[in-house]
């Protein structure tokens, strides 16, 4: 009821045309301020990514490990047995080589070793 007197006996006052211009605003006017609002930000960052790029980050070093197959966590057994057998003959391989290295020389291939080393020498 104040609010009607007060509009008969002042109807121009400053207040009274603030709050109908106030009242005249539109959602779709509120959206579309705010969209720009988004887009004038948004033209700010490219503008400043374009102007300032940033450096350029080197990609990171791998390391030149010799990696292993990851295995599954189940092995079947004609898989494991067939990896079992292929170790143990790596293992004999190994074994004999080391034995027939070491193998004691006999009187003639030691006579033919200093043979070459006294050809060699003169």
């Amino acid at each position: 009821m104040f609010k009607w007197l007060h509009h008969l006996l002042n109807p121009h006052c400053a207040e009274c045309i603030t709050d109908a211009l106030e009242a005249k605003v539109c959602i779709s006017c509120e959206a579309l301020r705010a969209e720009i609002s988004d887009l004038k930000i948004e033209r700010d960052k490219l503008l400043e990514h374009i102007l300032n790029p940033p450096k350029e980050v080197a990609p990171p070093v791998i390391p030149t490990e010799e990696f292993k197959p990851i295995l599954p966590a189940h092995v079947p057994w004609y898989v494991r047995r067939k990896m079992l057998e292929e170790q143990d003959r790596a293992k004999a391989r190994a074994m004999k080589d080391a034995a027939q290295s070491d193998k004691p020389l006999t009187v003639e291939e030691i006579e033919n070793e200093l043979l070459k080393v006294e050809q060699n020498g003169n």
